[in-house]
């Protein structure tokens, strides 16, 4: 299938969706639902392979084929194949930091990237690192770093703005193409010193109006490659702190919450009752990790993969990342 037929597809397949109630800034429920409609859509399924892990992938330099074993609940399957094309995300792998004695926690633990589908009940207890639940006895987070966040913008799909959108289709593929993160903004790439204060004071409302990653990947270029420019930019965002994200920063100003520097009180231990810094212990009822991702390579690594005469991607990685 040619790579404009495909996108005819897709855009086809789009323009009947219905998506009334449903908002842009998906949360899991609705990426399950979308890539089930998708999934029943162009029919999907019969070329996927579920509940499959791939443990190996080793190149034959003599038959120019990639030999690719994997473990499944019944028996390991085994295929090859002359391309090999590892989808496995930028951030799929979560990373849980190795805490001394975090296996004798004797209440829940998890990780915000394995979140269990029923959830978990918080109602009335005391929960450590978890941002967003409004319905806790007591939160504590544990912080190192603030995140840097801007702007949800979350907003519902009505009918009468999915009809909007569906003329636009075709016009904004082909925009994707063309911007520098494959999204419908992209920088301003004239010289953010060729305008005035004021006339940059107001790009950088009506980028925060716009909200989602516009402020980020529609802002002026030189915020990557100036470090005045950047401090500009950097000044701005410091002064919309409360309005941030969608909750993220009220619930710091919640009652029951404390947030704990761990820059200038570390993390010692893992206890069964809570979590141990070099200042006192923490009991807590429920810890969830929200440490981010081994990202980029995370998953690849994991996979036994060679290529050209055996060499393994742990190797030839091992100084710097190359492709």
């Amino acid at each position: 299938m040619s790579e404009e037929r495909f996108d005819a597809v897709i855009i086809g397949a789009l323009g009947r969706m219905d998506m009334d109630g449903k908002i842009p800034w998906t949360e899991g429920d609705t990426c399950v639902w979308y890539f089930a409609y998708v999934s029943d859509k162009l029919d999907l399924r019969k070329d996927c392979r579920f509940d499959s892990t791939v443990k190996s992938a080793h190149w034959d330099d003599q038959l120019h084929l990639w030999h690719i074993s994997c473990d499944e609940k019944e028996s390991p399957y085994n295929v090859s194949a002359r391309h090999l094309i590892a989808c496995t995300g930028f951030a799929s792998k979560p990373y849980t930091p190795d805490l001394k004695g975090l296996n004798t926690f004797q209440g829940v633990s998890t990780h915000t990237g394995r979140w269990p589908e029923l959830g978990i009940e918080t109602t009335g207890k005391r929960v450590a690192v978890l941002v967003q639940e409004r319905v806790v006895k007591h939160l504590t987070v544990f912080q190192r770093t603030p995140n840097l966040a801007i702007p949800m913008r979350q907003h519902e799909l009505t009918k009468q703005v999915q009809d909007q959108y569906k003329f636009t289709y075709g016009p904004a593929y082909e925009k994707l193409r063309t911007t520098f993160a494959g999204l419908q903004c992209d920088f301003i790439y004239s010289p953010m010193q060729n305008d005035t204060p004021e006339q940059r004071q107001a790009v950088f409302e009506k980028l925060w109006e716009q909200g989602g990653f516009s402020f980020w990947l529609g802002n002026y270029l030189a915020m990557l490659i100036d470090q005045g420019a950047n401090d500009e930019i950097y000044a701005f965002w410091q002064e919309k702190n409360p309005s941030l994200e969608q909750t993220y920063y009220d619930v710091f100003n919640q009652d029951n919450v404390d947030i704990v520097n761990l820059r200038e009180t570390p993390i010692v231990e893992v206890t069964p009752k809570g979590i141990k810094t070099s200042a006192q212990e923490y009991e807590v009822d429920v810890l969830i990790f929200a440490t981010g991702w081994d990202s980029h390579t995370g998953c690849i690594m994991d996979i036994d993969l060679r290529g050209l005469d055996g060499e393994s991607i742990q190797d030839h990685w091992k100084d710097r990342l190359t492709t």
